[in-house]
């Protein structure tokens, strides 16, 4: 019985461990712009001061 414990909580540490570790991997990528999202807002802004 205590056997099956210890391997139900393991099994959930590590079930929240990768949970955790592709949550922090999504809201990386999300947080940082690609290169061409950061350059198409560069030439809009460039444009508009140019009119």
């Amino acid at each position: 019985m205590l056997e099956k414990f210890v391997q139900a909580t393991i099994l959930t540490f590590l079930l929240h461990l990768i949970v955790v570790l592709n949550s922090n991997t999504t809201f990386q990528s999300k947080a940082i712009p690609s290169l061409d999202t950061a350059s198409g807002s560069i030439a809009k802004t460039l444009l508009s001061s140019v009119r």
